[in-house]
């Protein structure tokens, strides 16, 4: 079994983020194969500063914008034991950081806009990878009618075969199996 994992950008600050994704993949079934994708949190922040101030283009926006992909994923593995950063989701043994920038200029099929975030980077990975479960662990509750989650989300998962769960990590304990 395959679950991508979107680790929320807006997580990074958490001071408990380390422990309770240690929890997390504790509370997984030994079976479950976890690729992690992380957000961009402030460093996307700092790509959207730049494109008001500088008026980049959408498409300048968009790379720069997933280039800190591959610096959130750096953090990732700093603090999920035992996990390895890959591009290649299809030999994941146990535990993976997916860098998706070498993955995206290969298959470029996303909108370059600010539509397009992790959320439905990650919805696209699950997607090709073909897996299981899409978990978006967030800073927010998720609902399927709340706004928080991109733009382009809901047309990425429309007939997606993944089942999508959402989790307020902030609130999330060990023990819970509430999803979204």
């Amino acid at each position: 079994m395959l679950s991508v994992v979107k680790v929320g950008g807006s997580l990074f600050d958490f001071p408990e983020l380390r422990q309770k994704l240690i929890a997390w993949i504790a509370s997984r079934g030994p079976e479950e194969r976890l690729l992690f994708v992380p957000g961009g949190g402030n460093f996307a922040d700092a790509i959207r500063s730049l494109h008001r101030t500088h008026q980049l283009s959408e498409t300048t926006s968009h790379w720069l914008a997933i280039g800190t992909l591959t610096i959130t994923a750096r953090f990732l593995q700093s603090i999920i034991p035992q996990s390895v950063i890959t591009d290649d989701f299809n030999t994941l043994e146990r535990r993976g950081i997916l860098d998706v920038f070498p993955i995206l200029q290969r298959d470029d099929v996303l909108e370059h806009s600010w539509r397009v975030t992790s959320d439905t980077i990650s919805a696209h990975i699950a997607r090709v990878a073909k897996a299981d479960r899409l978990v978006l662990l967030k800073s927010i509750d998720v609902t399927p009618d709340s706004d928080g989650v991109d733009a382009a989300f809901a047309e990425t998962v429309a007939d997606a075969s993944f089942v999508i769960e959402a989790i307020n990590f902030r609130t999330w304990t060990p023990g819970d199996s509430h999803t979204n």
